[in-house]
């Protein structure tokens, strides 16, 4: 029992979250009820209504808005972009649900789509133009392509990892390509965040050191880890929260973001300016709406799809609820299962002051029974010895002096009279 309740005492709260497995394959992105992930080199889909997979095209690093996938895709056997080479990596795109894809006819890498537009970014030397006048041709350049038009426009900006919504462009420049010191820090080490104007044709910077950055597709907010800490980033108004907050990868939707931090997963309020820890192990999340999708490796969590390995990685997703009914979605509610509006997190540990107090008063209420359970035994121990003195002698000894008393009188008769005997025998 009391090893039991020891054991007790470093069991985890548990999530409230239910999880399940999609498919192996890693980079996935939701979008409805739809998540898209890569896995040997093609790109599959996952319904998560139908609870069903497919493979969509051979490819890589896929985007998706509704039901538009955006992907890379290396010439193998065909010339994708009639260049007369098959060595180009090619933007494409087409429809998940009638599997039917084009090809852009243009060069490039980490697309990102939105509407009728997909944004990428393409090496100078494939295009064979120092387009940033350097002097070489090793810089990445911002390009978009025209779904509508078939037209590739590009921005003649040195940069990647574009993202793209109705309002706003933004990508991160490598301070190395342009040549520049773009946050004045004395050096040209960093990846700098900056902000295309599509109107203008102007590009902004903001000198805020960035990974890749996701946009929201319908406001104006953005997320990126900068020197691993999480900003939350207006790209119209080109302002940057720095939250202080330790993330990567981190993923938006409305005013919920995830992000991993030490092989977790954690939600950040962008209203309440809280952090929530989710108690899922996990990596590289994607989140819409009240879902999120994230990888999570078989070698910390053994067999998920119990195919016999353990050493894949599985694409899985959860839904977020209220469950505790306090006005916060499962994701950012730092203490899910108890009722706290206030989401008061002193020690800042992603566990909201109310679990934390719980979980202090449970461990405390379980060392109070091992005490108890302790002092019990101690007393059962004494009580034993106490009463094995209050009994005095045993009624066995008495019936063994009975017996021996008989035995006792002829020892010392025929005794004394062998005694006498030796004595005559020996002269005495």
């Amino acid at each position: 029992m009391r090893a039991w309740l020891v054991l007790l005492l470093f069991v985890p709260f548990a999530s409230a979250l239910v999880i399940e497995n999609a498919g192996v394959g890693e980079h996935p992105v939701l979008y409805g009820d739809l998540i898209v992930y890569e896995r040997a080199g093609s790109i599959y889909l996952y319904d998560l209504t139908e609870k069903t997979e497919s493979e969509l095209a051979k490819g890589s690093n896929p985007s998706l808005f509704g039901y538009t996938v955006a992907f890379e895709a290396k010439e193998t056997d065909v010339d994708l972009n009639n260049d007369s080479d098959k060595d180009d990596t090619i933007i494409q795109y087409g429809n998940v649900r009638n599997k039917k894809f084009f090809s852009t006819n243009a060069a490039g890498h980490n697309p990102n789509v939105y509407s009728d537009f997909i944004v990428f970014s393409t090496k100078e030397s494939e295009l064979g133009v120092d387009f940033s006048n350097d002097g070489d041709l090793d810089d990445d350049i911002v390009r978009m392509y025209d779904i509508d038009t078939k037209e590739v426009s590009n921005t003649k900006t040195v940069g990647d990892f574009p993202a793209v919504n109705k309002r706003a462009l933004i990508f991160v420049t490598d301070e190395k390509q342009l040549g520049t010191d773009l946050n004045a820090d004395g050096d040209k080490l960093d990846a700098i965040l900056r902000v295309y104007d599509k109107e203008n044709h102007q590009v902004a910077n903001t000198k805020i050191v960035a990974s890749r950055p996701v946009l929201v597709a319908e406001s104006n907010d953005a997320v990126f880890s900068s020197e691993g800490k999480l900003v939350v980033f207006d790209a119209v108004a080109q302002q940057g929260q720095l939250t202080g907050i330790e993330a990567i990868n981190p993923s938006i939707f409305g005013d919920v973001a995830v992000f991993e931090h030490g092989d977790n997963l954690y939600g950040y309020s962008l209203a309440s300016k809280r952090t929530a820890k989710l108690n899922v192990l996990g990596s590289q999340p994607s989140i819409f709406e009240n879902a999120v999708a994230f990888v999570s490796s078989e070698k910390d969590l053994g067999d998920l799809n119990n195919n016999g390995k353990t050493d894949e990685m599985i694409v899985r997703y959860a839904k977020a609820e209220d469950l505790d009914g306090d006005g916060f979605l499962d994701f950012v509610d730092n203490c899910p299962a108890v009722v706290n509006v206030d989401q008061v997190d002193s020690n800042n540990n992603g566990v909201g002051d109310a679990c934390d107090k719980e979980k202090s008063e449970k461990k405390e209420q379980k060392k109070e029974e091992i005490k108890v359970e302790d002092k019990t035994e101690s007393n059962e121990s004494r009580n034993e010895t106490s009463q094995s003195s209050e009994k005095g002698v045993s009624w066995y000894w008495y019936l063994l002096v009975v017996l021996l008393l008989p035995f006792a009188y002829f020892v010392c008769k025929f005794g004394y009279r062998y005694y006498k005997k030796r004595q005559k025998s020996f002269g005495f």
